[in-house]
């Protein structure tokens, strides 16, 4: 079970409904180990059912501490909001350790707040060791380290830093373990092979002793019942027998603190001191890089997100500080946030020479890197590149990011890289392809109606002059070879224009929309809401265009640039691909009929000024009646909830 905290600009659906709590006191109960046994325990199914969630237990929270959950649910904000995949997003935080101290925190009051919740519940002992085997034990269930025990220097924010130190000193105080020097060289050395190996390696063999592993678990388990004033003999009885389904961890750190059951604040200053004698994480330093020059480029193409366009947010209660270096904790600013880059003007960016003034994406980034970092930091962000991934940054650009994008947007990307495609070189034609004679990011959020016959006319038809003009320059000077080569990039660029040509003009059609608009109504619906279409063909011609509608979503927008080969690589499933073809027409064609029957204003693709449908205009009086009734029964239903 997993509460997350929506804004009031959010929606939630049937996967992922919403619960109405009072307090935070309910999600913190919701987010324990302990709920999600009594779930796992009850729910037939693999999702947990709003039935089911009506069945869990109620208790009294008159001691449970609140300013817990608040600073859990903040610290957990800084960590998402530097995930490029999230709406709140502010800005990569290139370094780990920065990282890691957050963590370290948010854990540690987690562990605590499992403690909490099994007071309140009164279960102990061998209750409390099912729920474990299950559900796995959490990582602030596990013991300090002796000498590794001090509190990381916490992130600042609106939270009173005082009082959660207060909550975590008070939590963790009696878990203490003491190893000896030989212990520790062996700690460090897994700690040190597990943490170089990066998040999700599995162990092929586990070296440490059992005997010593039980012991750590008995003094974690047991100094959180001697917290909350279980007995001994309870706590002696929570033998670990190992988890059967454990909750999945969140963080490296949480995995590293779970493998090592050592608690999360030494796993993090463990691994300050590997890192001072030089031990690396290049799976996460990729991560982190790659993250970094990813989010440049969205931004050089004019991409902003959600949490960079507004400076309000209508919950004051779900605010995260914008400015990551606010997190001083950790070791000063971090500067790699968000700043005045300027967008291209038009969303196209070619990643090859156009022997125009257009510079390619990797110059800017480069200027972009040398403007944050200086020409020393370039220097060492490319060492970097080349080191981890093998390619300098040119490369990495045409070959990396998209696929890398593409999976870091669940296949749904902002960003489309679009190419054309040159001939195999081997015997038979066959062989591998030399590189595309034009290749440019093209940014979904400006599509407009033009956005290709801009593309064919401003970079595509100038490089095709260039290669026309090369070829009768080596035909003159007697260059065969030259020649020979330039007329195949002028061909491969024909090719590459035509198809754009083809899906600006033919980019929706398919026979689902034929066999639709033939029975459709030649009225200002099937127009632009002011006008309709004079005949079919008219409208034919209107529907089978690839027009845009931001809507629809990226799957229905990508799909004809990829039927039409147009994209480096597929981002859809072919028979997706043609399906969103096919949806796109019947709604539309759902779309226009609603309209006409008076439940809607007008399409949702038409402009906002065109005047509404008479019948939805009539039928304004049953609406408001309609909207009167559903306001009476939530408010029943809120009377009933409160009493």
């Amino acid at each position: 079970m997993a509460c997350r905290r929506i804004s009031s600009n959010h929606i939630f659906g049937d996967k992922g409904p919403g619960i109405f709590i009072n307090s935070d006191i309910e999600n913190a109960f919701l987010n324990s180990h302990l709920s999600s046994y009594i779930l796992r325990s009850i729910s037939p199914a693999l999702q947990f059912r709003t039935g089911y969630l009506n069945l869990l237990p109620s208790t009294e929270y008159s001691t449970y501490p609140e300013l817990l959950i608040r600073n859990c649910t903040s610290l957990k904000r800084h960590l998402v909001a530097c995930d490029p995949t999230e709406r709140s997003f502010t800005g990569v935080v290139s370094d780990q350790a920065q990282l890691d101290a957050i963590a370290a925190l948010l854990h540690t009051l987690e562990g605590i707040n499992e403690a909490e919740v099994f007071a309140a519940y009164g279960v102990a002992g061998d209750d409390m060791q099912a729920v474990l085997d299950e559900t796995g034990v959490p990582a602030g269930f596990h013991p300090l380290l002796a000498g590794y025990d001090a509190l990381p220097d916490g992130a600042t924010d609106s939270t009173d830093t005082t009082d959660r130190d207060q909550i975590i000193l008070s939590g963790i105080g009696a878990i203490r373990a003491i190893r000896g020097s030989d212990e520790m060289a062996r700690l460090k050395a897994r700690l040190r092979a597990l943490y170089e190996a990066g998040p999700g390696t599995k162990e092929a063999t586990d070296n440490t002793d059992t005997t010593d592993k039980t012991e750590m678990d008995l003094s974690g388990i047991g100094a959180i019942g001697g917290i909350r004033g279980l007995d001994e003999a309870d706590a002696e009885e929570a033998t670990v027998a190992g988890a059967h389904i454990p909750i999945p961890t969140e963080t490296f750190l949480e995995e590293l603190s779970v493998k090592m059951q050592l608690h999360p604040i030494s796993i993090y200053w463990l691994l300050e001191e590997l890192r001072a004698e030089g031990a690396r994480c290049k799976p996460e330093e990729q991560r982190l890089l790659e993250d970094r020059l990813s989010v440049l480029a969205l931004r050089l193409l004019g991409h902003r997100w959600p949490r960079e366009l507004t400076t309000d947010n209508t919950d004051s209660t779900d605010k995260t500080e914008l400015d990551l270096s606010e997190i001083r904790a950790i070791g000063g600013s971090h500067k790699h946030i968000r700043g005045s880059i300027e967008a291209d003007a038009d969303g196209i960016i070619p990643l090859v020479h156009l022997g125009t003034s257009e510079t390619t994406l990797a110059e800017r980034l480069r200027a972009r890197l040398r403007d944050e970092d200086g020409d020393l930091g370039v220097q060492r962000v490319e060492a970097l590149l080349a080191e981890l991934t093998g390619l300098n940054l040119e490369e990495w650009v045409r070959r990396e990011f998209f696929k890398r994008h593409v999976r870091q947007f669940k296949y749904r990307p902002v960003a489309w890289h679009l190419a054309s495609t040159p001939p195999a070189t081997g015997k038979g034609r066959k062989g591998p392809r030399r590189l595309p004679a034009f290749e440019c990011l093209l940014y979904y959020h400006a599509c407009g109606g033009d956005a290709l016959a801009r593309l064919r006319t401003q970079y595509v038809e100038p490089q095709l002059r260039a290669e026309r003009q090369r070829i009768e320059e080596a035909r003159r000077a007697g260059d065969e070879t030259t020649a020979a080569i330039a007329t195949e990039r002028a061909q491969e660029l024909e090719a590459f224009a035509a198809r754009l040509r083809l899906v600006a003009d033919e980019g929706f059609a398919t026979p689902d929309l034929d066999k639709l608009l033939a029975t459709e109504v030649l009225d200002r619906w099937s127009g632009d809401g002011y006008l309709g279409p004079v005949e079919l063909s008219d409208l034919q011609r209107q529907e089978r265009a690839w027009r845009v509608d931001l809507n629809d979503g990226v799957r229905v927008n990508i799909a004809p640039l990829q039927l039409a080969g147009l994209l480096v690589s597929d981002v859809l499933k072919a028979p997706d691909a043609k399906k969103a073809l096919a949806d796109r027409a019947r709604w539309r064609s759902d779309e226009r009929r609603w309209v006409r029957e008076g439940k809607l204003p007008r399409c949702g693709w038409m402009d906002e000024a065109a005047p509404e449908c008479p019948r939805w205009t009539a039928f304004a009086p049953q609406r408001e009646a309609e909207r009167a009734k559903l306001e009476a029964k939530r408010r029943a239903a809120l009377s009933t909830s409160d009493s």
